[in-house]
């Protein structure tokens, strides 16, 4: 009867707990940290050189940025291929649910016309 199986598939789990993702937020926290006992000339001329600069710390960032852009890409790819599949049973179900309701209709039309001849006999 279905053209496609009807079990959904394994839930997602949760992006926000991808290594990528919590290596990037520990990477910006990490890199935005100030010393607290820093006056604020020290503060600024500290973020200035690291905004400047492409050291070690910052590959790390971009690449952690990298593996996060490319987490949350594949999660798009999943979800696509997961509507795809909903796609496919919601057609099967409307062209099942279609045929179904002709065939009750034409059921309901014959009965009608029976019931309406034997009516007109009595």
């Amino acid at each position: 009867m279905w053209s496609r199986p009807t079990d959904p598939p394994p839930p997602l789990d949760p992006l926000r707990d991808h290594e990528a993702v919590r290596a990037l937020h520990s990477e910006w926290a990490r890199s935005n940290r100030g010393t607290p006992a820093a006056s604020p000339w020290q503060r600024v001329t500290g973020k200035a050189r690291r905004a400047l600069t492409l050291g070690r710390s910052n590959r790390e960032f971009l690449g952690s940025l990298i593996r996060a852009i490319d987490a949350v890409a594949r999660r798009c790819d999943e979800l696509a291929d997961r509507l795809a599949v909903v796609e496919g049973l919601t057609e099967d179900v409307a062209g099942t649910f279609g045929e179904d309701i002709t065939a009750l209709r034409a059921d309901v039309h014959q009965l009608q016309t029976e019931l309406g001849g034997a009516g007109d006999r009595g």
